[in-house]
């Protein structure tokens, strides 16, 4: 919204153009959210390694396919609208927020018995521990 503004200097003559400057934009975003989070000491570098593992191939993929998405409107529409209409299926399956409160009152405790090795710890910064599970690669948890 706010490049064209910029003058004719900046010109957003396609489509792909469009595209990289929202990533860029997003970036920076998700930089200053991270950069937030690991002050705090409330990243799982274990975790965050089996993410980059993935997305960095997934983004080479992605830049190297975008000369031929960006030339090509009705295929950059029809991927975003797949990506809407997963991300729609997604929410509808979800469990419903009363559900989520619900089980909050009840508590959440995990039984470290059961699958210890599964259940992981991290202290913030101000001394907070956090317990969770760790998904399972490929399950349904892990989505």
């Amino acid at each position: 919204l706010v490049f064209p503004y910029l003058g004719p200097q900046y010109p957003l003559e396609c489509a792909g153009s469009a595209l990289a400057s929202a990533l860029l934009t997003e970036c920076f975003g998700f930089a200053s959210g991270l950069t937030g989070y690991a002050r705090r000491g409330l990243v799982d570098w274990e975790i965050a390694r089996q993410f980059i593992v993935v997305s960095i191939p997934t983004a080479l993929i992605g830049a190297l396919s975008a000369k031929y998405v960006s030339g090509s409107p009705i295929l950059l529409q029809c991927l975003y609208a797949t990506l809407m209409l997963g991300l729609a299926c997604y929410l509808l399956l979800a469990p419903k927020p009363e559900a989520v409160a619900l089980e909050a009152e009840e508590g959440c405790v995990i039984d470290f018995d059961e699958n210890p090795r599964d259940v992981r710890s991290i202290t913030a910064a101000d001394g907070s521990e956090f317990s969770y599970l760790s998904p399972r690669n490929g399950s349904k948890k892990s989505i």
